[in-house]
């Protein structure tokens, strides 16, 4: 895997013919950016075109006193040439969404009214222009639309302003090159004044004159480049989230753009669509790579339609993004912060206060199309295994179990303590239960792995349907949680020598969660994954009623017209054996292996209030008007919740219907005895045609899990 790099890198092919192409005219080159009539400027950085526009309203107003207006959430190393320059400078705010506070504006204008309005369009994403348009009509100002994080013109950008910014260095790997357009159809009309521009075109000149080109820059980039796709990195310093602002920022850049981008560029503008396509994408595999390794502190991550500069993440709270931003560079993410705001706006806080909380709440990552998912994953595998490394995992004593199994919002069967010792009593496993703690030492799992140790080969582990979550956590936060808790037993798994491990996680079988899972190193075995359905008792028996479909309501009728009767028995020794009796005649007859019988026994011997097997029996008064017993249903009652276990009816219950009846009694004890759910105990794929139909005829809600993966 080739380590990360924060801009794109050229293709080989492209350093290799790059010295061949001759370099196009300045308008060939600005065509992707430009429109019909548009006039077109090359510099090497977008800070040049910002000064020389002003510098061009200097000289057609006859002024040195030109008022720029600024976003107070704007970069301050692009404002060294305006403020070598001499402009007067005035920050206007921005709102949270990033768009000019207009109310403001128009306060601040009673004061200083704008020579120029710089409209940023920030991340790639439209700023509304229409009321700024307005506003700056009405001062007679210039409208600059800085479209520098826009990769190329979509619409809502570029259509407003006199001037418009772009920068393809920050978005190709080119060493410089920015383009100012001046647009035709701009409100003042600019580039249809033959004297104006001639103007600008003698500015232009004696500024690049003045100060040359870029091209010693543009070969130490060159070289750099090189070097990088040979493999070699530099190794990348630290940042501090809240850097301080140098108020003397230089320009470095000589304002003339190089051959070297010229010639690159000119390969380069027919893949921009492409280009766009890989940012897209880029900022999806961040955003899912975040959700499955980020449990740390919840982030809003914001990619929309638009082709993104940088993947733009938020946290929800600004004292915890610094935290998390140290967090992640210490896992190797190449995390970064933007922009270093100017010097007069982090002197007046309060009134600059959504840039200063933009600034304090967000970070970015690089989604330039160099990256591939492979390289994003690997960075998100090592935050979840650093996350993994500061969450604990304890092992609890019976009654702690159960104290805390209580605390699942949704428990399963197999993740029981009984399960685990019956699993130990029928078939020779060793049940070790598990608390899984966070960095802060909170409990936020549960999790009962089956061992079994062999000579000389060592120890394998199967983890089944956990791990289990103590609380509710919203959307994406569970797959978080549940993530890091099988980093820290997989970590446990190493300390205690399992040579392999295997997972069927509780976790949802979505790409986000396989995505995980191949990161936490887990192999994916094939098969069907389990499915089932829940059913929600918190609703009253008309409305469990009013679910079922009519083939279910008809079946129930008819039962009990013909005078089938259910019971709740006491799951004696005799009844268990009548009902095992009754389930091997199922087994034998459809040709099935099932449930064993151990198993089934062993799981009969628990009972307390908050763990049972309970048993209901079919019966019906036979032709000697004797009672005879045509079926039985097992469910096991485990916290909060009731799973069907094993049901068994013989030809007559069949034809009476009684598997019905006894499904929908099962189901309204669960209820009386305030459980919450009912786990209708499988439905997926791999059911058989005949009982999916019956299931199906519940509408539970349905669930699919992931499947099993494995690990060595």
């Amino acid at each position: 895997m080739r380590p990360l790099t924060m801009a794109p890198l050229p293709k080989r092919v492209d350093l290799f013919l790059f010295l061949l192409n001759s370099t196009l005219p300045d308008a060939a080159l600005a065509a992707p950016w430009c429109r019909s009539n548009d006039e077109a400027f090359w510099f090497s950085r977008s800070a040049w075109s910002l000064a020389v526009v002003t510098r061009w309203r200097r000289q057609l107003v006859h002024t040195e006193n030109v008022i720029v207006w600024i976003p107070d959430f704007f970069c301050n190393a692009s404002l060294a040439p305006l403020r070598d320059m001499g402009a007067q400078l005035v920050f206007y705010p921005v709102t949270d969404q990033l768009a000019p506070d207009i109310n403001a504006c128009h306060a601040l204008a009673s004061a200083r009214s704008p020579d120029i309005f710089v409209l940023v369009h920030y991340f790639g994403k439209p700023t509304p222009a229409e009321p700024i348009a307005a506003f700056c009509k009405e001062h007679g100002a210039w409208l600059i639309e800085d479209a520098t994080h826009v990769l190329q013109p979509v619409s809502g950008i570029g259509e407003a302003g006199d001037c418009v910014l772009y920068s393809p260095h920050k978005h190709l790997p080119i060493p410089d090159g920015a383009v100012l357009i001046v647009r035709a159809s701009g409100p003042a009309g600019l580039a249809v004044q033959k004297l104006e521009m001639s103007v600008l075109h003698k500015i232009c000149i004696a500024v690049v004159d003045s100060h040359g080109t870029s091209n010693r820059q543009s070969v130490l980039w060159l070289c750099k480049r090189i070097l990088q796709l040979m493999g070699f990195r530099s190794r990348r310093s630290t940042l501090n989230f809240l850097a301080k602002t140098d108020p003397f920022v230089s320009a470095v850049v000589n304002p003339g753009m190089s051959s070297v981008a010229r010639r690159l560029l000119g390969r380069l503008t027919g893949n921009l669509d492409d280009v766009a396509r890989c940012r897209e994408q880029n900022a999806r595999n961040w955003r899912d790579a975040m959700l499955w390794a980020n449990p740390v502190r919840p982030v809003n991550l914001l990619v929309d339609e638009h082709t993104p500069y940088l993947g733009t993440f938020a946290c929800q709270q600004e004292t915890g993004a610094e935290v998390l931003f140290d967090f992640l560079q210490r896992a190797g993410l190449p995390v970064t912060t933007w922009p270093d705001l100017p010097p007069e706006v982090v002197e007046h806080r309060r009134e600059h206060h959504s840039a200063m909380a933009l600034r304090h709440s967000r970070f970015y990552l690089p989604v330039h199309q160099s990256l591939d998912q492979q390289q994003i994953i690997a960075c998100a595998k090592s935050l979840l295994e650093m996350t993994a490394i500061r969450w604990q995992a304890k092992v609890l004593t019976c009654d702690e179990w159960e104290r805390y199994f209580q605390c699942c919002p949704k428990a399963n069967l197999l993740q029981s303590w009984q399960y685990g010792a019956a699993k130990e009593g029928a078939e020779g496993w060793k049940a070790i239960r598990f608390l899984i703690s966070n960095e802060f030492d909170q409990p936020v799992a549960l999790a009962q792995v089956l061992t079994k140790g062999f000579p000389f080969l060592g120890g394998i582990a199967r983890l089944n349907r956990g791990p289990l979550l103590m609380t509710t956590l919203p959307g994406d936060a569970e797959v978080q949680a549940k993530l890091a808790a099988l980093g820290a037993l997989l970590r446990e798994a190493r300390h205690r020598r399992w040579r392999a491990m295997f997972v069927a996680p509780e976790l949802p079988g979505s790409d986000l969660v396989r995505q995980g899972l191949r990161g936490l190193g887990l192999h994916q075995k094939t098969g069907a994954a389990w499915a089932s359905g829940l059913i929600d008792l918190s609703k009253s028996e008309d409305e469990l009623l009013g679910r079922l479909n009519r083939r279910w309501k008809r079946a129930l009728r008819k039962a009990s017209e013909l005078g089938v009767t259910v019971k709740r028995e006491e799951l004696t020794s005799s009844r268990l054996g009548e009902l095992l009796k009754s389930y091997f005649n199922l087994q034998r007859r459809n040709d099935f292996n099932g449930i064993s019988a151990d198993l089934i026994i062993e799981l009969s011997k628990f009972q307390s209030d908050a763990w049972s097997c309970i048993l209901f029996v079919a019966e019906i008064i036979n032709e000697a008007g004797n009672q005879e017993s045509i079926g039985y249903r097992l469910c096991i009652r485990h916290g909060n919740t009731t799973t069907d276990f094993v049901v068994s009816t013989n030809e007559k219950g069949r034809q009476l219907e009684a598997n019905y009846a006894l499904y929908w009694q099962a189901i309204l004890h669960a209820r009386n005895s305030g459980c919450a759910w009912f786990d209708i105990g499988g439905l997926g794929s791999a059911t058989p045609k005949g009982i999916a139909e019956f299931k199906q005829g519940l509408n539970a809600i349905p669930y699919e899990l992931a499947g099993e993966y494995w690990k060595l």
